[in-house]
């Protein structure tokens, strides 16, 4: 989990002052609509809402002789858009605006494609993604450098590449008293405190390339046995299990966290400039996968903000070791209709 605080940033916070000012104009609402189990379903309404998001894709390559890790990540914008939920179809779509996005000439022009699904049903969560991104730049060369400051200029990488394909399926325990869609679709509300156990399984693709070597010449000395280091593939076929819980506060407020730890059978290549390509044996590796939510959910207004974060440890021939991470910051405030 490797540069999520970038995504923390004033214009989110902002955004989310502005949506708990707006939001007391529902307070005194009452649901109409019948309860069943643990839950109110807001399925027959229209749900509207506008959001903001930033999408995560970083890796790091730890140091073996010296305490941090040199991080990646691409320029990456905070888009905003429009979306809607009625019944079991949900759409939505975002813009990238300039004139929150303009820092290209510090932090360069990221290219990127990146799809993230998240389906969710009464007994199962679903992920489905797949990312392609040019151009990165070093994100933290004050944790080596202590007289550089980033926010002056960065070093950045227009020739690093990186592929991301991937799905995983969870299955939800305690269905009964527990919802996701509750947190993270907002088509219901969930009325105690509850929480379940995870079981989850997972597959993937990760490729990363470069023109030149990924390590800077002014921290070479660190990466003795990493310099030559063009391109890393790894595949991943594993499992994973967890716990997540809800708490509820004064009927509409949520807070939601769920942490799942697993297991991958890893299968890591590695390409040097001299074309040679060096394979490990299957291997056994480790991953982590973070959700975060918060928000309120009431009759007619709902609002919120929600972290998910999907992190892989590849353990190189190399002996160096590597990570990547996946996911997404969003933030949104909706109303619904009754039709």
């Amino acid at each position: 989990m490797v540069g999520l605080i970038n995504f923390l940033n004033y214009r989110s916070f902002v955004l989310l002052t502005s949506l708990i000012f707006f939001s007391y104009l529902s307070f005194g609402q009452k649901d109409t609509i019948q309860t069943k189990n643990n839950f109110v379903s807001y399925k027959e309404k229209l749900g509207v809402y506008i959001y903001g998001i930033s999408k995560i894709n970083n890796f790091e390559l730890e140091a073996k002789d010296y305490n941090s890790s040199l991080r990646y990540g691409p320029n990456e914008n905070f888009n905003i858009g429009l979306g809607f939920n009625y019944k079991w179809l949900g759409t939505s779509i975002a813009f990238n605006f300039g004139f929150i996005n303009n820092d290209k000439d510090i932090y360069g022009d990221s290219k990127s494609f990146d799809s993230q699904i998240d389906i969710f049903t009464r007994k199962y969560y679903i992920n489905t993604n797949l990312q392609a991104y040019q151009g990165y730049y070093w994100e933290n060369p004050d944790d080596f450098i202590k007289t550089w400051s980033i926010s002056d200029s960065a070093l950045v990488r227009p020739d690093i590449r990186t592929f991301n394909i991937g799905s995983s399926g969870i299955y939800i325990f305690n269905n009964q008293n527990f919802s996701f869609k509750a947190v993270y679709q907002n088509t219901e509300r969930q009325i105690n405190s509850a929480g379940s156990w995870l079981v989850g399984a997972k597959i993937s693709l990760f490729e990363m390339d470069s023109d030149s070597s990924i390590i800077p010449k002014s921290i070479q000395k660190h990466y003795e046995t990493s310099v030559n280091i063009r391109g890393i593939s790894a595949i991943n076929l594993g499992g994973s299990f967890g716990y997540t819980y809800t708490f509820i506060v004064k009927e509409y407020i949520y807070v939601n966290m769920a942490l799942m730890l697993g297991l991958n059978l890893q299968a890591v290549s590695m390409r040097d400039f001299s074309e040679n390509t060096t394979d490990s044996d299957a291997q056994i590796s480790s991953n982590v996968l973070l959700r975060m939510g918060v928000g309120c959910n009431k009759p007619r207004y709902f609002y919120g903000l929600s972290l998910s974060t999907d992190s892989y440890l590849i353990k190189n021939p190399n002996d160096t070791q590597f990570s990547y991470s996946y996911g997404k910051f969003r933030i949104f405030y909706g109303r619904r209709f009754t039709i």
